[in-house]
């Protein structure tokens, strides 16, 4: 008597639910990964988003008014901005993170400067670059900039 084996008919369709499960799994973490978050986490604390991407934007109006007015933007920068920026380069990782502090550096240097220079505008906006491209790593949107 000879005797039919299913296995290889098994086989198959096993190969095919396993394939179709990857798939099932592959789009659930790919949709769940470009979801923006809501908070970084900073050692083990939630910031919101909010707290940065105002911090942005509060840089991108005062790069607007320094012509006009470069020692209330001195004020400004270190009252505003200033400490959101921190908390992105807390939040980002390795040259993002040191490039992020580089631009900071620079243009707090310029802004320090008594007149600021003229090319504080450049390095703010050179600032304002850095900090979008840490966003976006983040997978967070950022504000519009128009200086």
């Amino acid at each position: 008597m000879s005797r039919v084996s299913r296995q290889p008919v098994r086989r198959p369709l096993t190969g095919a639910a396993i394939g179709l499960l990857g798939l099932c799994s592959l789009a659930a973490c790919s949709s769940s990964s470009n979801k923006a978050p809501t908070s970084l986490s900073l050692s083990g604390q939630k910031v919101p988003v909010t707290q940065v991407t105002t911090g942005v934007s509060n840089l991108c109006v005062l790069l607007k008014t320094f012509k006009s007015d470069p020692t209330a933007s001195r004020s400004t920068y270190f009252d505003g901005p200033y400490g959101p920026l921190h908390v992105l380069a807390a939040a980002l990782k390795g040259t993002q993170s040191s490039d992020l502090l580089r631009a900071m550096e620079a243009y707090e240097r310029d802004l320090l400067m008594t007149p600021a220079p003229a090319a504080t505008v450049t390095t703010g906006n050179a600032l304002v670059a850095s900090a979008d491209s840490g966003l976006r790593s983040l997978k967070v949107k950022p504000p519009t900039c128009s200086t």
